[in-house]
């Protein structure tokens, strides 16, 4: 079961989340565009909802007497000023599932929204129904299940979508991928100095080889997690009037770690004819992208993330794995 706390008057901005003001800028830049598809992607318990919920609270407040129309399943939140629609029909019937999607999308085009939020592009129906919406003058808000921010559209093209139609920066206009990293506690983080004897020899040439980079991030900034914890971080669980274990043990929370991406046809025409590894080379040189991993060494280099804790989220090497001399 998956509880959802009734916070629609304190939806988190995109700073609070964890986003950077270079992609919040992007991220506001999209939200003022009259008409376009924006896609958030990422795996199941990666933040993706609450994401779209701020953004849903950015277009409200930045477009007062808009109207915002959603489509969940389930509603995961309230959000003060839209319209919230839930799907309603037989859960275990996959047939009755796509049906009631594809008559809620035309259901809310027929009620006039200038924005609709749909939870999530799950087949074929909702993905045609949804890029109709974006050709016919509205802002479409939603997310896919895919590993990257360019790997949107070959997931959109590979359930049946024509890759012509996709690739248009008029029409797909915000691409975003996101990943949930745990933060410190900043009461009993445990410095690098005071750390790095534990390490091994290949954990301490990974980081000293990863997080080094120029003004970017440096090993003297490093944090790591106490496994103990302390008396700020630690929360005894309850469960029927007994302890049974706790919480937190070093950890406070968790902050999003994103790349977002506003794409122009030179982008989409470079991942039509040559693929996504030249396609990111072109985003991150000639259109200042910011990689995921950029995004991570920058709360690595802040204290507030541990590095090995991280790794397993989003790997320190990627862009260098990912990374080609010439495209």
């Amino acid at each position: 079961m998956r509880l959802i706390p009734d916070d629609g008057d304190k939806v988190p901005t995109f700073k609070q989340l964890g986003f950077i003001p270079e992609q919040i800028r992007l991220l506001n830049v999209m939200l003022r565009r009259p008409e376009g598809k924006i896609v958030l992607s990422g795996p199941t318990g990666s933040g993706k909802s609450t994401t779209l919920r701020s953004a849903c609270r950015v277009y409200l407040d930045d477009n007062q007497g808009r109207h915002l129309l959603t489509i969940e399943d389930p509603l995961e939140g309230q959000i003060l000023g839209a319209t919230q629609t839930p799907i309603i029909c037989d859960k275990s019937d996959e047939e009755a599932v796509k049906l009631a999607w594809s008559r809620a999308i035309s259901s809310a085009m027929r009620l006039d929204p200038d924005a609709i939020m749909e939870g999530e592009m799950r087949d074929l129906v909702s993905m045609m129904s949804t890029t109709y919406a974006a050709q016919t003058g509205h802002i479409v808000l939603t997310t896919l299940h895919t590993n990257s921010a360019l790997g949107i559209p070959e997931r959109m093209i590979t359930m049946g979508m024509n890759a012509d139609l996709i690739c248009d920066a008029q029409l797909l206009i915000g691409m975003i991928s996101q990943r949930l990293v745990p933060t410190l506690c900043p009461s009993c983080r445990i410095p690098w100095e005071k750390r790095v004897p534990e390490l091994s020899e290949d954990d301490r040439a990974y980081l000293e080889r990863h997080c080094n980079k120029d003004s970017l991030c440096s090993t003297d900034n490093i944090w790591f997690r106490n496994p103990h914890g302390c008396s700020d971080c630690n929360h005894d669980v309850i469960i029927n009037g007994r302890k049974r274990g706790e919480i937190g043990k070093g950890l406070t929370g968790r902050t999003v770690i994103a790349e977002v991406i506003e794409p122009d046809n030179r982008l989409f025409q470079i991942l039509k004819t040559r693929g996504k590894v030249a396609a990111r080379k072109y985003w991150l040189e000639n259109m200042h992208g910011i990689s995921r991993v950029e995004h991570l060494l920058r709360r690595i280099n802040e204290g507030l993330v541990d590095p090995l804790e991280a790794d397993r989220i989003i790997p320190l090497d990627e862009d260098e794995r990912l990374s080609i001399d010439d495209a």
